[in-house]
């Protein structure tokens, strides 16, 4: 795994667009960054490269400060830029193969949380096709109900069992969508307390640790409300430190 991170890691060093170096100042802040990582003060590296991630929109510098972030042991931070980096260039090899591999290795600790297009039964649903049940459902009611009064074919609740059915449907996948859809976050702390209001003093009903995935609810007065499911199935609602925790 650490020869993968270093063989990915080299790659984009070597063969950085031209985009990443917008002017002479972003491309010394890069070499910069660089020597760093390869003097081993990753943490030095990764405030350099978070520190260029605002000043250009570059899949390699948001890879590279994920590499640091890893060996700076923060995977949560690293998921975080990987996420980013996949946004802007969602196609590249290096990036999805980093991004898988820490994900595996997250889930291994039992701390990432699937999204909607990570659900195997949800791979192409979307709000048009949970239109389209409802749409299905209407359009089958409304057929059976013109069917029996004018040809006189007692079919009506063979067809209303159905359109109730797609109906069902369609109301099932809105749930499951709105839970897992929105906005994200993941933990960059080694750990964070789940309270139950916006004040330190305020009980604490769970710790997540480092690289847990949650679902971002609302961000105000330094707090994150979030939500999370634990591996059991049981869902939670609550808040943390927006220091604890970096939006994707």
């Amino acid at each position: 795994m650490r020869l993968l991170f270093c063989i990915l890691f080299c790659f984009f060093i070597f063969i950085l667009p031209s985009s990443a170096y917008s002017d002479d100042s972003n491309r010394e802040a890069f070499i910069k960054a660089g020597r760093l990582y390869g003097s081993g003060d990753f943490n030095g590296a990764l405030s350099e490269y978070e520190a260029l991630m605002d000043k250009v929109s570059s899949a390699e510098v948001c890879y590279n400060a994920a590499c640091a972030a890893i060996k700076s042991g923060r995977k949560g931070m690293a998921l975080a830029f990987l996420q980013r980096a996949y946004d802007i260039k969602p196609g590249d090899p290096a990036i999805r193969s980093l991004r898988s591999s820490l994900c595996e290795s997250l889930e291994e600790e039992g701390c990432v949380l699937m999204r909607p297009s990570d659900l195997p039964f949800l791979g192409g649903f979307t709000e048009n096709a949970i239109a389209l049940c409802f749409f299905v459902s209407v359009f089958v009611l409304c057929s059976s109900a013109l069917i029996n009064r004018f040809l006189k074919k007692d079919f009506f609740w063979i067809y209303a069992a159905l359109g109730t059915a797609v109906c069902i449907t369609g109301l099932s996948l809105g749930v499951v969508m709105t839970r897992f859809s929105g906005d994200y976050a993941v933990i960059s702390s080694p750990t964070a307390e789940v309270r139950e209001s916006q004040t330190p003093d305020s009980q604490c009903f769970s710790v997540l640790k480092d690289g847990c995935e949650v679902r971002l609810l609302a961000q105000e007065n330094g707090w994150m409300r979030i939500a999370f499911e634990t591996k059991d199935g049981r869902y939670f609602e609550g808040w943390i430190p927006d220091k604890d925790a970096v939006r994707i």
